[in-house]
């Protein structure tokens, strides 16, 4: 399932890699970034640009599944909706083992609210330790708005 998105946004974000300018571009208008590699930004797509740091990662939970529908139906369907194509859809499977832990999220809103609120806490009520030096930030996916986190800024790139 290619298209000139999923071909491009792994150039966006190795250009984002080695060029701070352009990577300063991405993270305050990635609509700008985009065009500027000749990758087009399907229309009614929010995009946002995060960055995890030494002491900052984010979590991006994909949309919950529809009433009624599987995990694997549901990640099958997002990876279809997509703009983003291939891409998303093998971020998607890199992921599929953290999921698991975020499906409780999905089926009770008080913990998907004490994920957003205070992330550490909610890891460790699926023990699942965060070292105490790392600020976890949650981000959430629709079809609408997708989420893209770069990695830290590696120290060969600086």
């Amino acid at each position: 399932m290619s298209s000139p998105v999923s071909n491009g946004i792994g150039q966006v974000i190795e250009r984002a890699a080695r060029d701070a300018e352009y990577r300063a571009l991405l993270l305050g208008d990635p609509a700008a970034a985009l065009r500027v590699c000749g990758v087009p930004l399907p229309e009614g797509i929010a995009l946002k640009v995060v960055e995890n740091t030494a002491d900052t990662v984010y979590l991006s939970l994909p949309p919950p599944p529809k009433p009624g529908e599987s995990w694997d139906a549901a990640l099958a369907r997002m990876a279809c909706e997509t703009p983003f194509g291939d891409t998303v859809q093998l971020a998607l499977s890199l992921i599929i083992l953290h999921l698991v832990r975020f499906a409780r999220a999905w089926s009770d809103p008080a913990f998907r609210e004490r994920l957003a609120q205070a992330p550490e806490n909610a890891m460790a009520e699926l023990d699942a330790q965060v070292a105490s030096s790392i600020r976890l930030e949650v981000v959430e996916n629709t079809v609408a708005g997708v989420h893209v986190v770069l990695p830290p800024v590696s120290q060969r790139h600086t």
